[in-house]
C-alpha cells in the first residue's frame, strides 16, 4: 500500500484519476514528484463525498467557489448548486485531510518538525497577540507552537475562502490549544492525528460550542488493484 505523496503516479492511479476526476481536475494536477499527492487527494475527496452523498464519486458535482480576492473561478471546491454541504481538502507529504460541514469550512495539515522559524519572520506570521502567547512556551516547543498557529491560520482562511491572500500577522487564531477566533462567527479546532502531521479545521458558526464538522485523514491505495481504502475519521 502506498501513502499520499508517492514519488510517481502508479499506472493505476493514472488510470483510476481519468476515469473519476474532471478533465479540469486532470489539467490542474502537476507534474513530477507532486502529481500523485495531487490525484490521489482528488480521488478521496469525491470518494469521501460520494459515499456522503450516495453517488458515485464520478458523478460528484463539484466546482470552485470564486476567488475572494479577485473574482476569478479558482477559489476553493465547493459542490455545485448546494449550499447544505461544505467541503475543504489538504494534502501534504503523506496525508490527504477532507473537512465536511453543514457551515463553510476550512482544514489544513503539515509535516510535524523539519521548519525552522527565524525571528524577522515571525511578526509576518504572528499577530501581537500570539506573539505574546509564544513568549509564554518553552524554547524547545516553540517551533511546533508556530507550526500549529500556521495551520489553525490557513484552515480559518481557507474556509473563508481567501486562502494565503491575506497577511497572516494580522489575523489571530490563538496558539495551539487556545480558543481564540479570528472573530465570532468562527471556530478553530486543533485536530489531533496519529501520522506524524499537525492538523487544525476552523469553520463558520454562531455557536462555535455545537458545531459539527467531520474530518477524514488517509488514505491508501494499492497500486496492484487500483483499490483506495477511505480515510478514516477523526
Amino acid at each position: 500500500m502506498s501513502p499520499v505523496g508517492a514519488a510517481e503516479p502508479s499506472h493505476r492511479l493514472e488510470l483510476r484519476a481519468r476515469r473519476v476526476l474532471t478533465a479540469a481536475e486532470l489539467a490542474r494536477a502537476p507534474q513530477g514528484v507532486h502529481r500523485a499527492a495531487y490525484l490521489l487527494a482528488h480521488l478521496i475527496l469525491r470518494s469521501v463525498l460520494g459515499e456522503q452523498l450516495c453517488v458515485d464519486p464520478a458523478r460528484v458535482a463539484l466546482a470552485a467557489a470564486p476567488c475572494e480576492r479577485c473574482g476569478g473561478p479558482h477559489g476553493k471546491p465547493v459542490l455545485a448548486g448546494s449550499d447544505e454541504l461544505h467541503l475543504s481538502l489538504s494534502h501534504t507529504r503523506g496525508l490527504a485531510v477532507v473537512a465536511l460541514s453543514s457551515e463553510p469550512v476550512g482544514v489544513d495539515a503539515e509535516p510535524a518538525g523539519g521548519r525552522s522559524w527565524r525571528s524577522a519572520q515571525l511578526s509576518e506570521v504572528l499577530h501581537p497577540r500570539e506573539l505574546a502567547e509564544l513568549a509564554r512556551v518553552a524554547i524547545p516547543h516553540r517551533d511546533r507552537a508556530i507550526l500549529g498557529c500556521w495551520v489553525r491560520k490557513e484552515a480559518y482562511l481557507k474556509g473563508r475562502g481567501s486562502g494565503l491572500n491575506r497577511a497572516l500577522g494580522s489575523c489571530y487564531v490563538g496558539l495551539p490549544g487556545s480558543r481564540g477566533h479570528p472573530n465570532p462567527d468562527w471556530a478553530v479546532a486543533d485536530v489531533p492525528l496519529s501520522t506524524g502531521h499537525v492538523c487544525a479545521t476552523a469553520a463558520r458558526s454562531t455557536t462555535p460550542a455545537t458545531l459539527s464538522v467531520e474530518v477524514r485523514a488517509g488514505p491508501r491505495f494499492d497500486p496492484h488493484t487500483g483499490a483506495i481504502a477511505l480515510p478514516q475519521r477523526c
